[in-house]
């Protein structure tokens, strides 16, 4: 019930005032990545705290996050489709849920398939330049999402004291 109430009042208001469907897709994928959120605030607390290894934190924290990607690329489908989101932010938000996970896929491969086919680096090494633009784009998605959909304008701060004189 509160994912429901966080959906309909900031997860998807749009300046029409429709909302992303209510559907089954949409509310679990938000609780299970408010889950995963979560779960990688505790890994890094308890990897500060000394409980848990780096080695150890490093793999469920990437798992989380592949769970934040899907959510991202499953709440972009469905504003896509039912055109509730404006599709900037719809094909920004597919392009960055696929990437993470894609880039995972392709270094994967080149440790799964090994040496017989070339060293692993050559898949590696794509698939970590592809997963780093993904990251590093990552908190990008929310302020283009708040600017497009909830019509934020970026800060006037040096412009209102301009106005005032003010130096």
């Amino acid at each position: 019930m509160g994912v429901d109430i966080w959906h309909r009042r900031i997860g998807g208001q749009c300046p029409a005032g429709t909302v992303l469907p209510a559907s089954a897709a949409v509310q679990m994928s938000t609780a299970i990545a408010i889950a995963a959120m979560i779960a990688v605030a505790a890994l890094q607390l308890s990897l500060v705290a000394g409980v848990v290894d780096f080695d150890v934190e490093v793999v469920l924290v990437v798992a989380a996050f592949l769970v934040v990607y899907a959510w991202v690329l499953v709440v972009s489908s469905v504003g896509h489709r039912h055109g509730t989101l404006p599709r900037s932010v719809t094909r920004f938000g597919l392009l960055l849920g696929a990437s993470f996970p894609v880039a995972l896929l392709i270094t994967a491969a080149g440790y799964l398939v090994g040496w017989g086919f070339g060293h692993p680096l050559a898949f590696a090494i794509p698939g970590t330049v592809l997963g780093a633009i993904g990251w590093l784009a990552f908190p990008a998605w929310p302020l283009v999402l708040a600017r497009m959909v909830f019509g934020i304008k970026p800060s006037t701060v040096n412009s209102d004291r301009e106005k005032e004189g003010v130096s």
